[in-house]
């Protein structure tokens, strides 16, 4: 469950937008919105949890997270073989999930703020 922690009307109203326009996409790498509401003047809404790995436990913390970061400039795939020879080529596939479920929100008008 996500809601706003301070009553201040700005962080409501945009809770409110985040949670509509989340209900709006439907993706398989997109956590889905089961409800959304209101009490006591709070907006809220909640999602399934998920089980697995982290993505912060994939990244290692520390210096391969920030190697990591740069994953996208050193990255590069095979055309015609389709394998990573870049510096993490174990995490190639949750990056291109990760692009792949971002392209979704940026078609549906909504960008991530929290990337």
């Amino acid at each position: 469950m996500k809601t706003v922690s301070s009553g201040r009307a700005t962080n409501a109203a945009a809770l409110r937008t985040e949670a509509l326009a989340l209900q709006q996409v439907v993706h398989p790498g997109i956590v889905p919105v089961w409800e959304s509401g209101e009490e006591r003047g709070r907006p809220w809404y909640s999602m399934p949890l998920l089980s697995g790995v982290p993505l912060a436990a994939l990244l290692g913390g520390g210096a391969r997270a920030a190697k990591t970061m740069s994953l996208s400039a050193s990255l590069h795939t095979d055309t015609l073989g389709g394998e990573t020879n870049g510096a993490h080529p174990d995490l190639f596939p949750t990056f291109v999930g990760l692009c792949d479920a971002l392209g979704a929100l940026h078609e549906a008008n909504f960008v991530h703020r929290d990337l």
